[in-house]
């Protein structure tokens, strides 16, 4: 019965959620018909302000006066096209409105300042649609739409329509949504714009309700809510050309109305199902009861030990299949208690051998594990001894892995000599070249310097013949002076000649002198010079000789090097052999410390497990005992049964 109910709660779920989509969809539907009512509606009074914003007259009244009756008249053919415009009118940049009907405006009235005119010049090209408001002397609901008008890309004025919205709240307020559900619109401020109720027209009522928040903030959607205790429905959709929130409001009846006849036919089927299955259940059991009571008579005699009877119903059934089962039950159980009867007569027979044979293992367990305690001790000083060998061997791999270290850098320290020896052997070329250029060049000064005292030799002869030309300059200017004294007055000037002559004798002599001091002063020097030089070309030769045999000194320790170099890298490979010699050797030692340790660990356990079958063998001794008390009496229950 309960399943009957589950099924009929979930297909009234199904039902109601799938009416619940079908009246969302449906609404939905009708509110974009509405919404396309609507477009179309604004389409034509868009039309009609295309029309005159692109009139030619519209376009030139301001450079023509006397098209003001043309515009006038455009105007006006407009308005009577449109049952629903109230006032058309032209705005120009001058500030001078022309209106159909006409109406009179204040003095000073500037249409420029007005939201319809700045809103059309601020949206270049578009038609642009004003909030609704109600008109204060007629009390309607009016819109307005308008449009900038250009000439030659100059700004020209604005064309506007007043539209009353009466006809088009009439139009939308006969719409139904479902059976009792009806339209309304608001503007994007939640101002009413279109109801069936006239009174709600131009209040904001809609804004109290719990979903207005919902409504403003998305553009379509299905939800539920409640006014007072009352549940609705409400299908919205936004208006993307006007902003304008059209909105479907449904009572909940529109939903329960086709739910509850399905959730009625539903109950009436449920119940019924449960008059027919309870009928059903009692004849089944009447029949169930007869058969069971025949297996539960041949049960009884089971039960009392007598397992010769059998159950006799022979339906093609479920009843008759387990009267077959169970009488082969009988006979199978039969069998085996006779085999459990042969099986215990062996069983006692076999637990008395058991009991003689376990005590015999006792003993030799027993001997077993004092042996395997013996060798457990063994292995865990061999597993010490092999530690402490692993450990002295770390010790060792220690010791190898400094001389190691230390053999690299004794082959790099040989290395840097072996280049260093390399670079002083270069030098000492060098420096022997230095030294040869050095020698050469000091053979071709003492040369200069020899040459010098040639010439030193040669200016001084000349100086001695100048010296001996100013001593006999001299004696003449002598001798003239005195024939110049015997001239008397006559020989005055020439004695004053030879004076002068004189003193330049003396002068020339006194250079002279001065002459052959330098140069004997500069042969002084030039021998110093040359013997400087001798001494230098000694020592340099001395010198070369030197850097000769320091050159073979080199020669030989580079030689030596580079076989002591050969020598340490052989040495480098031995050690290292050795080091990845002691490496494998140190593995194998750890691995054998660990399996001796394992062995040991094993030996011991070994022999607790000796120990534990040594204790199981005596409580095996003991359930032999337990096994042939329970044989006999195995025995003694199966002869109740009648076989």
């Amino acid at each position: 019965m309960i399943p009957f109910i589950v099924f009929g709660v979930i297909m009234y779920r199904n039902v109601y959620d799938v009416l619940m989509n079908k009246l969302s969809r449906d609404s939905k539907q009708n509110l974009i018909e509405v919404n396309r009512g609507i477009d179309n509606y604004f389409k034509t009074m868009e039309n009609n302000i295309d029309i005159l914003s692109g009139n030619y007259d519209v376009q030139n009244v301001n450079s023509n006066p006397q098209f003001e009756t043309y515009v006038l008249s455009a105007l006006q053919d407009i308005k009577e096209n449109n049952k629903d415009a109230i006032n058309v009118y032209f705005a120009n940049t001058s500030k001078k409105l022309y209106m159909y009907p006409e109406v009179k405006l204040p003095d000073g009235f500037d249409p420029t300042s007005r939201d319809w005119y700045k809103n059309a010049v601020q949206n270049t090209g578009k038609d642009v649609f004003s909030n609704v408001y109600t008109d204060a002397a007629t009390k309607k609901n009016i819109i307005s739409v308008s449009k900038a008008v250009y000439k030659d890309g100059n700004l020209v004025g604005v064309v506007c329509m007043d539209v009353d919205l009466t006809k088009l709240s009439e139009s939308m307020s006969s719409i139904k949504i479902g059976q009792e559900g009806y339209v309304y619109v608001t503007d994007r401020e939640g101002t009413m714009i279109i109801h069936p109720d006239k009174s709600q027209r131009g209040k904001k009522n809609v804004t109290k309700l719990s979903i207005w928040n919902n409504i403003k903030n998305n553009k379509t959607g299905f939800i539920q809510y409640k006014t007072g205790n009352q549940k609705r429905y409400a299908a919205f959709l936004l208006n993307d050309n006007l902003g304008w929130k059209i909105v479907g409001s449904m009572n909940e009846n529109e939903l329960s109305r086709d739910t509850s006849s399905i959730l009625k036919m539903t109950l009436l089927l449920i119940f019924i199902i449960i008059i027919l299955s309870v009928i059903a259940a009692i004849l089944i059991s009447k029949t169930f009861s007869k058969h069971i009571n025949k297996i539960v008579d041949v049960t009884k005699l089971g039960a009392d030990g007598d397992l010769s009877g059998k159950v006799e119903i022979n339906t093609k059934d479920e009843f008759g299949r387990l009267a077959k089962y169970f009488n082969e039950m009988i006979e199978n159980i039969h069998s085996l208690l006779s085999n459990v009867k042969n099986s215990s007569n062996n069983v006692m027979n076999s637990s008395k051998t058991i009991l003689k044979m376990s005590g015999e293992t006792n003993k030799a367990v027993e001997e077993v594990a004092e042996t395997i305690d013996g060798i457990a001790q063994v292995a865990y000083s061999q597993a010490e001894d092999i530690s402490n060998g692993v450990n002295e061997f770390n010790k060792l791999g220690d010791k190898i892995t400094s001389i190691k270290s230390m053999t690299d850098k004794i082959n790099e320290l040989s290395q840097n000599a072996n280049d260093l020896s390399k670079s002083g052997l270069n030098m000492m070329d060098v420096l022997i070249e230095k030294t040869k250029l050095s020698n050469d060049s000091s053979k071709e000064v003492s040369k200069a310097v020899n040459d010098m005292i040639e010439s030193s030799n040669t200016i001084g002869t000349i100086t001695d013949t100048i010296n001996g030309i100013a001593e006999q300059t001299n004696l003449l200017a002598l001798n003239a002076a005195v024939e110049a004294a015997r001239a008397g007055e006559a020989g005055k000037g020439f004695s004053v000649v030879a004076e002068e002559v004189g003193k330049l004798a003396e002068e020339s002599t006194e250079a002279t002198k001065e002459v052959k001091r330098l140069i004997e002063d500069i042969k002084c020097k030039n021998s110093m010079v040359v013997n400087s030089i001798d001494t230098s070309l000694k020592f340099s030769n001395e010198q070369t000789v030197s850097v000769t045999q320091t050159k073979d000194i080199f020669n030989r320790i580079l030689k030596a090097l580079d076989n002591l170099v050969s020598d340490i890298r052989n040495i480098e490979v031995s050690i290292n052999d050795t080091y990845h010699s002691k490496n494998f050797i140190l593995e194998k030692l750890e691995s054998i410390s660990s399996s001796s340790e394992e062995s040991a660990a094993s030996s011991e356990e070994v022999s607790a497990a000796a120990e534990e079958v040594s204790a199981s063998m005596n409580e095996f001794n003991k359930m032999s005992q337990d096994l042939e008390k329970v044989a006999a009496e195995l025995e003694k229950e199966i002869n109740k049964f009648i076989l």
